[in-house]
């Protein structure tokens, strides 16, 4: 566990022990002054996920046991295992849980709050014997070193701590005090709320500037059209810059270490395509009826002609295809944006500040 999240770790326990009591029903009625008791038994507490425990501990009863269960269930009270020991002998009064402990494999659960429960039953009534809360969850690890991020940051202050929240998504939990000490809120366009890497706040200043400020001509084969730059930035669901969360091969993303943004992701064309690279061929498609006229700045705006061989558009601007690679061209590239358009596997929606694409870039201006 990060330094920084440590010292809550007590309070913490304590609460979640707390809530799962009020949350879960003990599954059997509890029996007083019934003769049966669980001798030396210890709860799991906190588990890793992937990590075992060993079930220790004697039933000892006054009557003959019949069956002894050993249940675990997550926070919403189902039962994720359920092991039953039948007693067949007619005079069983002592049952060591070293018999039963094999069947119950805590190195299968997924992270998250649990409770085990212990029962007997003797003469048709059930003992609960033990209703003990513990937690599975990810270990916390450090961001392993990575050669193009030392060569961003010129040191290792990148590597922060971090905990994946579940087995069936990619979102991870980062060292809170590395956050609070790194990121820091940057307006971008549709999202006024956009977090970046301090380090890189002045990157993504000035494209964001330049998106602002840039007048775009384009000379068409019906006609001529001009907008603001800024009409290439679709307000899609979704686009962001600093997001927690590992890559589909599970390291660590780029815009965990709020050093990547993801524009226009509601186009088709800027997404990955599994075992294809269809997209970045659409896009080198329509690059290639794209070139430059000239370019002017003038009272602090930019304005740039271009000439594609073609006929205007529905959008009235540009091909879908070549929105981002014009934002790229115009307003990231200038400021040590790389494109993911030019990733092994295309990733047209994204633009960062270290990540080295595989493919070269194409131009638009001499």
């Amino acid at each position: 566990m990060p330094p920084s999240l440590r010292k809550w770790g007590w309070a913490w326990a304590a609460c979640l022990a707390l809530a799962l009591a009020v949350l879960l029903p003990s599954p059997g009625a509890k029996a007083s002054d019934s003769g049966v008791t669980l001798a030396g038994f210890t709860a799991p507490g906190t588990l890793t996920v992937g990590q075992s425990f060993s079930l220790r501990g004697t039933i000892y009863s006054q009557e003959p046991l019949q069956e002894v269960r050993v249940t675990i269930y997550d926070a919403t009270g189902t039962a994720v295992i359920s092991q039953l020991e039948t007693l067949t002998a007619s005079k069983t009064y002592q049952y060591s849980l070293r018999n039963i402990d094999a069947r119950v494999k805590f190195g299968s659960l997924w992270s998250g709050s649990k409770r085990l429960v212990i029962t007997a039953r003797t003469g048709g009534q059930i003992h609960t014997l033990a209703s003990a809360a513990f937690t599975v969850e990810y270990p916390w690890v450090q961001v392993p070193k990575r050669a193009n991020l030392d060569a961003y940051f010129g040191n290792e202050s990148y590597r922060f701590y971090y905990q994946r929240v579940s087995t069936a998504g990619r979102e991870i939990t980062v060292d809170p005090q590395w956050v609070q000490e790194n990121i820091v809120t940057l307006p971008f366009c549709h999202k006024p709320y956009n977090q970046v890497h301090a380090t890189a706040q002045w990157a993504f200043a000035a494209a964001r500037a330049a998106i602002a400020s840039t007048i775009v001509t384009v000379q068409y084969d019906d006609g001529q059209v001009s907008f603001p730059l800024e009409s290439l930035v679709l307000g899609h669901v979704g686009d962001g810059c600093y997001v927690p969360r590992l890559t589909q091969s599970l390291s660590v993303s780029g815009h965990s270490f709020g050093l990547a943004i993801d524009l226009n992701t509601g186009l088709a064309v800027n997404g990955q395509v599994a075992g294809s690279d269809a997209n970045y061929q659409k896009i080198l498609a329509e690059v290639a009826k794209l070139s430059y006229v000239d370019g002017i700045t003038w009272d602090g705006t930019s304005y740039h002609t271009l000439r594609y061989r073609g006929s205007i558009p529905a959008t009235g601007t540009l091909p879908e295809a070549l929105m981002n690679y014009v934002l790229y061209e115009l307003a990231f590239y200038p400021y040590g944006f790389y494109w993911g358009g030019y990733f092994s596997s295309t990733d047209a929606m994204h633009f960062t500040l270290f990540e080295i694409p595989a493919k070269s870039r194409v131009p638009l201006a001499p």
